[in-house]
């Protein structure tokens, strides 16, 4: 029999849990997903939402499919505006996990446009990210690709949501443990020189 405490911890979900986005039509991106540079009013089908506006930080599919919002995408963190996507992975669609970045800076100052974010809220800085580069300074994100099993990438980014951008910012040797550890790697372009 377990105490009180522990009874009521085991049987509570995880608020992270609680505050990732259900992305019904995520699977409509199973074999490919991607963002366009502009805003535009679709010709075609009206998406299951009844908006016509698709936005330059929704993900999109193949057949006209809208398969998540940037809002959707952004669920974690409560963004109130559009930030636009510049880079994505669809890692696990029974998850909803997605990792990609914003052509945008959060107004709350939580991640910037650049920044590697998933869905179930890991943020690892731009700058983090390009350590190994000694570049010191944010570049921005135009391509992503995590490369290693699923199980190894969902691990990687649970992993990484644990830790706050001050602690990335401050000591970024976690990354490439991390990395190890799951047999992970990152494939990245940036959006500047």
């Amino acid at each position: 029999m377990c105490g009180l405490l522990l009874c009521s911890l085991l049987i509570l979900p995880s608020a992270r849990a609680d505050e990732q986005a259900v992305l019904t039509n995520l699977p409509a991106c199973k074999d490919l997903g991607f963002s366009t540079e502009e805003d535009f009013l679709t010709q075609g089908p009206v998406p299951a939402d009844g908006n016509p506006i698709i936005s330059d930080g929704d993900l999109l599919g193949p057949a006209h499919a809208v398969c998540a919002r940037n809002a959707e995408l952004l669920a974690f963190w409560k963004v109130p505006v559009d930030l636009g996507l510049d880079a994505v992975d669809i890692v696990d669609i029974e998850r909803n996990l997605v990792a990609f970045s914003t052509e945008l800076d959060d107004p709350a100052g939580r991640f910037t446009a650049g920044d590697l974010l998933a869905t179930n809220g890991a943020a690892i800085p731009n700058k983090v990210l390009l350590t190994k580069f000694q570049v010191g300074r944010d570049m921005g994100l135009d391509g992503l690709q995590l490369i290693g099993s699923v199980s190894g990438i969902i691990g990687f980014l649970n992993r990484a949501a644990e830790l706050s951008r001050e602690a990335w910012l401050k000591d970024p040797g976690p990354l490439f443990t991390l990395l190890d550890t799951f047999k992970v790697d990152i494939w990245i372009s940036t959006e500047s020189l």
